[in-house]
């Protein structure tokens, strides 16, 4: 057979019928599968994009909090938000503590942001914990490492064992100790009273003059609830100061204590998501938000009570202290030699 005759039959076999049949069919079946690969890709990608959003509604998202407040300059006022509110507070729930400062909130995809901090102390500015970073949000909790020793309030209808263990013993060694130690010693000193006294009582006439850096208000067990009055970290905002004024405490009065703590409580109210992520204390998450509600109704009615109050103090006046009638409960948390070493 002849080449151009063999090239004719391979034509006439391409044209026929039954080969073009089996192309049309070859194609509607190849459009029909890439129909449906394409629409299990777009389901996929819509289902996650409905859990990323559904997540995200349901997990705690900081970008979520209104900023408002905070200067435009600012470069990362979520993060400063989120040191702001951590540092509020630990400052009315673990006395003398404050938040030093945050990284950047990472996102870790899903609705999961990480953000991490350290707390220090107001008396020496040292470090609490296991390491620097106390403080961490992983999976819209926060988490805090421990960061007290002894019990540094008492409640005598809990714990009338420390309160009459210091009346007869721990009074007296205090006493001298205190002998030993230089004039120029400072103490961190928490104290309980025996008798609470009305916040519109302890005000800058009627109290001694001591560095007070925390009022307690409330006490049950190892969990303490107060007025923070020694400011660690200024913000300097004019915008904050308005919507929260005296949150900076400018002064020792009654009046402006008020002020001050119902500041603390309307950050903490006005930001009840955030509130609900705190995963260190004996609260759920809404008795949480009931606890604050009627600490606010308690502050607007003038009906705080001071039950003890920790302070920076000389020699001579933590003696003054533990002699003091009212002093039911004095304990000593941390002593410098002089204040150059704070």
């Amino acid at each position: 057979m002849k080449e151009d005759q063999f090239e004719e039959m391979l034509k006439l076999e391409e044209t026929s019928p039954s080969i073009n049949i089996t192309k049309k069919i070859n194609q509607k079946i190849y459009k029909k599968t890439m129909s449906i690969v394409l629409v299990i890709i777009l389901l996929i990608l819509g289902g996650i994009y409905a859990i990323h959003a559904g997540i995200q509604y349901v997990q705690y998202n900081p970008y979520r909090e209104d900023i408002s407040i905070f200067n435009d300059e600012y470069q990362n006022n979520y993060a400063i938000m989120q040191h702001f509110l951590m540092n509020t507070y630990i400052s009315m729930n673990y006395p003398n503590m404050f938040v030093d400062g945050f990284w950047d909130i990472e996102s870790k995809g899903f609705g999961c942001y990480e953000t991490e901090g350290a707390i220090k102390s107001t008396f020496s500015e040292r470090s609490f914990g296991d390491n620097l970073n106390t403080i961490t949000l992983k999976k819209s909790k926060y988490s805090i490492s421990p960061i007290r020793y002894g019990s540094q309030y008492v409640n005598e209808q809990i714990d009338d064992y420390m309160v009459s263990h210091y009346q007869n013993e721990a009074k007296n060694d205090y006493l001298e100790e205190l002998v030993l130690m230089p004039d120029s010693s400072i103490f961190e000193v928490y104290v309980t009273y025996r008798n609470p006294i009305k916040l519109d009582e302890w005000n800058e006439d009627n109290l001694i003059k001591y560095e007070y850096t925390f009022a307690l208000i409330d006490l049950d067990h190892n969990k303490y609830f107060g007025i923070p009055l020694k400011t660690m970290f200024h913000y300097d905002n004019e915008r904050l100061n308005e919507k929260y004024p005296e949150y900076e405490l400018t002064s020792m009065s009654s009046d402006k204590i008020y002020t001050h703590y119902m500041s603390y409580l309307h950050v903490m109210l006005d930001h009840s998501e955030f509130l609900k992520i705190m995963s260190f204390d004996n609260l759920t998450e809404h008795g949480r938000y009931e606890y604050y509600s009627e600490k606010l109704k308690e502050a607007e009615n003038h009906e705080v009570e001071i039950k003890g109050y920790s302070a920076f103090v000389k020699k001579n006046q933590l003696i003054e202290i533990i002699n003091d009638n009212n002093s039911n409960y004095v304990y000593i948390q941390d002593v410098l030699y002089s204040s150059f070493e704070r």
